[in-house]
């Protein structure tokens, strides 16, 4: 039970370092399942579905962002430029990435909740123009984010940039499988109780549960987590097979 034991270790510390960015993802999952599985065959929850559906997309939104400050975080910790969130002064940058992430993220809601919103006169543009300029925005902010924390995490591995495309490629790969093997597990149980004891709806609930557990923490430990040398499977698949 070594591996287990490793996952185990592994998941802890990912967690400890990733905590805001894994809990976003996870209310944003959790919710969408909630949404699907308990809200969506009742009546006059209208009002709790769309608070919910903000709530989820405010929460998935925001994820990258969070990643994006954890990870320069934890990478000027390991170089000792910081110690902790408390340094003011060093942490400032945190608090302006956080709440450009939050404008973005809770405009972004509001415009899936209601397309007709409209906010940005100030440009001389019609409704649509303006959330279609908005959008392109978002998606600016989605892909600096996500490419920033990437990259951050590229700097604390201390690997050279091949080994790190290599090893967090194979890692994340892993991971994913992993997630598919268990998420799979969960829907065999889930439909043989269905089948043989009782009706129950709770497919997409499972869904969202299993994927806000492992999903998103299964690819930061691949991109986190590459102190080992790559198997011999691995050398081959990336030196023969995929190219």
């Amino acid at each position: 039970m070594l591996w287990f034991e490793k996952i185990k270790e592994d998941a802890r510390k990912i967690f400890k370092e990733h905590p805001a960015s894994i809990i976003a993802c996870f209310i944003g999952f959790f919710l969408l399942g909630v949404i699907d599985d308990v809200l969506s065959s009742r009546t006059g929850k209208k009002a709790a579905k769309e608070i919910l559906t903000f709530i989820s997309d405010v929460s998935f939104c925001m994820a990258p962002a969070l990643a994006l400050c954890e990870a320069n975080f934890n990478y000027k910790k390991k170089i000792g430029k910081i110690e902790s969130f408390k340094e003011i002064k060093k942490s400032f940058i945190y608090i302006i990435v956080l709440v450009i992430g939050a404008f973005m993220s809770i405009r972004f809601a509001m415009i899936k909740a209601d397309p007709e919103s409209h906010v940005y006169s100030i440009f001389d543009l019609d409704m649509i123009e303006a959330d279609k300029l908005f959008e392109r925005f978002f998606l600016v902010y989605l892909a600096v984010c996500i490419v920033s924390a990437i990259f951050f995490l590229y700097k604390k591995s201390c690997e050279s940039f091949e080994s790190y495309m290599v090893k967090g490629f194979l890692g994340t790969m892993k991971g994913e499988l992993a997630y598919g093997v268990v998420l799979l597990g969960g829907l065999c149980i889930i439909w043989v109780f269905d089948t043989l004891i009782h009706d129950i709806d709770a497919v997409a609930l499972m869904v969202a549960t299993v994927s806000g557990i492992m999903a998103y923490p299964a690819v930061l430990i691949a991109l986190s987590r590459t102190e080992e040398k790559v198997s011999k499977f691995g050398n081959i698949l990336m030196g023969y097979v995929v190219p």
